[in-house]
């Protein structure tokens, strides 16, 4: 028991050092981020936002700072002896990784619970504070500032009030032609007046006239009006349009389980509905598969250096990434194959891999 609590030690404070490197080298990154996809948010909105983020990615980093933990905790056991001693002391080699077990199923069950419960609900509260931000956005343009894009929704203006920056003159807005889709509306305004109400992007225009355009030939002037005014839903702006609960990602596990036995009829949404909820659950799973591969290649790169199997390992967690979102998303959403064949696929090679390292060790 003294050996196990000593690699449990280890390895939970290696992955509190792993953590700490991941949050030391992504915040900055992530914040500066943020701050330059929501220029003009109040801070508030910037403040809860920033936990979020962090909160979406810790399911995909945890794996990746679980197996430098396992790397480094049984590399170092090697590289000083202590595991030929272990051996040599007659203690069974699967104790040992006993250890590993025990945090790799931890962590697994924190994060099968953050994907099928938590992260849909903050993947919900990021979308509707990036409305707010852009609410925020809209009513504190910064100064000087000449230019809005939104989406398919383009205005320039001239020059804009010294009192209300608000108030722009000799204004310029492009935007797609309700009437003929795939043609786009040029519209030419004396002066403009931007606000917002409620989940909408309001435009007041006075003196304004549209030139319709089919590509890049322009037509004659269609009409003139002393005022009008544009209303557009702001969700539709960011490219978010319709309802957001249609979308698996904002779905509980429970919700998805519960639309799968009422029955659905469309085959492809059925079986993203069942890839979703089998790639969940292979996302738990993936830990004990990193124990299995970074515990042997830590042991087997003792004679080498540290900073070698530590790149080897995030080489692994990388390698796994890319598969499962290019190999098993696009298995298990295109049809090809059942979708738990999809999501189980890249854990499935992952695992061959591990008995394979497992196996070379030399461990029975």
């Amino acid at each position: 028991m003294k050996l196990q609590s000593y690699i449990l030690k280890q390895l939970v404070v290696g992955l509190l050092m792993a953590v700490a490197g991941i949050m030391f080298v992504a915040l900055p990154v992530i914040a500066v981020s943020t701050v330059h996809r929501m220029p003009n948010a109040d801070g508030d909105i910037l403040v809860r936002y920033l936990p979020l983020v962090l909160k979406t990615l810790a399911p995909h980093a945890l794996p990746i700072c679980f197996i430098l933990a396992v790397v480094a905790t049984y590399g170092r056991l090697a590289a000083d002896r202590e595991w030929t001693a272990i051996l040599m002391a007659g203690v069974h080699p699967w104790k040992m990784l006993v250890p590993g077990l025990i945090v790799a199923t931890g962590l697994g069950g924190f994060t099968y619970w953050m994907v099928s419960v938590d992260m849909p609900s903050s993947k919900m509260e990021q979308r509707q504070l990036l409305r707010d931000a852009a609410n925020s956005s809209l009513r504190n343009l910064q100064p000087g500032r000449t230019t809005l894009e939104f989406n398919n929704f383009f205005l320039s203006t001239k020059y804009r009030d010294r009192k209300d920056p608000n108030i722009l003159y000799d204004v310029l807005i492009r935007q797609p032609d309700e009437e003929n889709e795939g043609h786009s509306l040029t519209i030419h305004a004396r002066k403009v007046h931007i606000r917002t109400e409620a989940d909408y992007f309001c435009v007041d225009l006075w003196d304004a006239k549209t030139v319709k355009e089919v590509g890049a030939s322009r037509g004659d002037v269609g009409v003139k009006v002393e005022h009008m005014v544009i209303r557009h839903p702001i969700a539709d702006l960011l490219g978010q349009g319709g309802k957001i609960r249609t979308k698996v990602k904002y779905m509980k596990s429970s919700e998805i389980q519960a639309e799968l036995k009422a029955g659905v009829e469309d085959p492809a949404k059925r079986d993203s509905l069942l890839f979703e909820l089998h790639y969940r659950m292979s996302m738990a799973v993936i830990f004990i598969v990193f124990l299995g591969i970074g515990a042997p290649t830590g042991l087997l790169m003792r004679r080498g250096t540290q900073l070698g199997a530590l790149a080897i390992s995030i080489c692994f967690g990388l390698i796994y990434y890319l598969l499962a979102v290019r190999l098993g998303r696009e298995l298990g959403r295109s049809g090809a194959v059942a979708p738990w064949i999809g999501a189980w696929s890249v854990p499935l090679l992952g695992t061959m891999v591990s008995a394979y390292l497992l196996r070379k060790i030399r461990i029975r």
